[in-house]
């Protein structure tokens, strides 16, 4: 497996868990505690989640993962492209502009 396939997140709770959503952004496998607020985008179809401070279950969900990418390597591929595209359409530039625009309306229209 290579270094910069794998990037470990473990940091807990915290707002949205920038490291991990950039590391799945740049088409790397993400394993690590979402952090309750990486819960949005560690998703199981592209990342591997651990629930907050289980440390067993993370070193079994590593362990699990580097065995996964030896015997079939295509598999993860096209997880890590389906997370760098879903990172990028769900924090797109656009959509953070809509989304202020939303929110700064309705609080001027009280």
């Amino acid at each position: 497996m290579s270094p910069n396939a794998l990037t470990r997140q473990p940091d807990n709770r915290k707002g949205l868990d920038l490291p991990a959503a950039e590391a799945m952004a740049c088409g790397c496998v993400v394993i690590g505690y979402h952090g309750w607020g990486g819960k949005e985008f560690f998703k199981e179809e592209f990342s591997f989640p651990v629930e907050d401070g289980y440390i067993l279950g993370f070193a079994r969900r590593v362990e699990e993962v580097i065995r996964a990418y030896g015997a079939d390597e295509s598999y993860f591929l096209e997880q890590r492209r389906r997370a760098s595209q879903f990172i990028a359409e769900e924090y797109s530039p656009e959509r953070e502009e809509r989304e202020l625009m939303r929110v700064w309306t309705q609080i001027l229209q009280g």
